[in-house]
């Protein structure tokens, strides 16, 4: 078989013959899932019902520290927040 012209040779493919990995129809397949997990969000709502960012927090942590706490909590996560807030709440 021999090919005379690029048009009626690109017009006679459907694209499943080009099957693999990394081509053929519905390429790239991307799936979406309907769910939000905590890995993707920056922000935790605390025990005293606000949502806090990243920058929020290490002004609470910076304040934690100044009370002169000698357990500093750099991690940014619920459990930190929430005892950073509660040891807050407690000193005013």
């Amino acid at each position: 078989m021999k090919i005379k012209n690029f048009k009626n040779f690109s017009e006679s493919i459907s694209g499943w013959e080009l099957v693999g990995p990394d081509m053929g129809p519905n390429y790239p397949k991307h799936e979406i899932p309907n769910t939000i997990s905590s890995s993707d969000t920056e922000v935790i709502f605390g025990k005293d019902n606000k949502f806090y960012t990243q920058d929020e927090y290490e002004n609470l942590h910076n304040e934690y520290i100044s009370l002169g706490s000698v357990k500093p909590l750099p991690e940014f996560n619920k459990r930190n927040l929430d005892y950073i807030i509660t040891i807050l709440n407690n000193s005013k």
